[in-house]
């Protein structure tokens, strides 16, 4: 197993790692990684058969603001606009409450990057639902 992380080594609790089997070929894209109280981002590409994948971790530290967050984001999705991708993670920001600005800037951010939240199906989202009925950690798919 290769194990790509990234954190933050003045505070304990934060970062975010991405996980590949050994026999899958990836590389670690330190560029697109950053661990700010805005955004914690490991990026990895992947090779699958010849054709390449981003994976993105994710995690949204609640010291920064949910608009901090995306903003970041943004940014850095941008620039990987034409690679199929998996946005992955804690996102701190509750899918199911479908009233929150917060939710909805993110979903229609992504959905503007041609992104599908896995947990359209909402079957799967029930399984990741916490104890509070939120749903925080989210996965972002982009052909």
């Amino acid at each position: 197993m290769v194990i790509s992380v990234i954190i933050r080594l003045e505070v304990t609790g934060r970062g975010v790692s991405v996980f590949c089997k050994s026999y899958i070929q990836s590389n670690l894209l330190a560029s697109c990684c950053v661990a700010n109280d805005n955004i914690n981002l490991c990026t990895v590409e992947v090779s699958v058969m010849s054709e390449k994948h981003r994976i993105f971790g994710v995690y949204r530290p609640h010291s920064g603001t949910s608009e901090n967050f995306s903003n970041s984001l943004e940014h850095l999705l941008q620039r990987y606009s034409n690679i199929s991708s998996i946005l992955t993670g804690d996102f701190n920001i509750n899918l199911l409450n479908l009233d929150c600005p917060n939710t909805v800037i993110l979903t229609n951010f992504l959905q503007s990057l041609h992104f599908l939240a896995r947990h359209s199906l909402w079957r799967l989202a029930l399984l990741e639902v916490d104890h509070r009925r939120r749903l925080l950690k989210h996965s972002w798919l982009r052909p």
